[in-house]
C-alpha cells in the first residue's frame, strides 16, 4: 500500500513540474505587413524600416529586426513569438516589478520606427495586442 501512495505522490509531482515548467509559446505580434506611404499617399520604396517587439511579462531584453520596403513601398516582418512556462509567467511581472517599481510595463508590446532620411520625418507604428497591426505608416514631408 505504502508504495502505491509513493508512486501516485511521485507521478503527481511529475505532473504539476510539466505543468509549472513546460514551454508554451505565445504571440508577441503576429505578422506585420504595412505599406509605408507619405502624406499624399505615394508609396515610399527603400526606406529604413525597424521592427521593435517585447513581452514585458516574460522577457528582460527586446528584440529588433531592419528592413527595407520593397519598389510599391511594403515590408513584412514574420510573426514574433516567446515560449515560456506557468512558472515563468508568473515569476516575470513579480522580477519586473522588484527591478523597475512604478515604471513597470506588462505583457506585449511591439512598434514599427520608419526612418525616411531628410525629407519625411521619422514616424511611428505602435501594435496594440488583439488588434491588428496597423497596415498603413503615413510619413509627413518635413516643412
Amino acid at each position: 500500500m505504502r508504495l502505491v501512495k509513493k508512486s501516485w505522490l511521485v507521478g503527481l509531482l511529475v505532473l504539476l513540474g510539466i505543468v509549472l515548467f513546460y514551454p508554451i509559446e505565445s504571440t508577441v505580434v503576429p505578422e506585420w505587413a504595412a505599406h509605408v506611404v507619405d502624406e499624399r499617399g505615394n508609396s515610399l520604396p527603400n526606406v529604413r524600416v525597424i521592427e521593435h517587439w517585447h513581452h514585458f511579462s516574460i522577457e528582460i531584453h527586446g528584440h529588433e529586426e531592419e528592413a527595407l520596403t520593397d519598389e510599391h513601398g511594403y515590408v513584412t516582418f514574420p510573426r514574433r513569438s516567446i515560449r515560456a512556462s506557468l512558472f515563468m509567467r508568473v515569476l516575470g511581472p513579480l522580477r519586473n516589478v522588484l527591478q523597475t517599481g512604478v515604471h513597470s510595463s506588462f505583457g506585449p508590446v511591439a512598434s514599427l520606427v520608419i526612418l525616411t532620411g531628410f525629407e519625411h520625418s521619422t514616424e511611428n507604428a505602435d501594435y496594440q495586442p488583439g488588434h491588428p497591426p496597423p497596415q498603413e505608416v503615413v510619413v509627413r514631408r518635413i516643412r
